[in-house]
């Protein structure tokens, strides 16, 4: 549950994030005992989080198809 200030800008699009696994995705963790904790991050949820979260998946697929 993530407390939101405006809801008419809430998406909820992401179940969980895709960028989860990611050590370098941008967003606001924490690591708890070793365990990447997302409670504090809003990028899914924000209006532009999907495009951020796709520009981000083609980036590192870019990446790693480079010879």
């Amino acid at each position: 549950y993530h407390k939101i200030k405006d809801e008419e800008k809430f998406n909820c699009m992401f179940y969980y994030c895709p960028l989860y696994p990611m050590e370098n995705c941008g967003g606001n963790y924490f690591l708890n005992n070793g365990i990447k904790v997302c409670t504090r991050c809003l990028i899914p949820h924000a209006v532009d989080g999907y495009q951020y979260i796709n520009n981000k998946i083609i980036a590192v697929n870019k990446i790693k198809q480079m010879p």
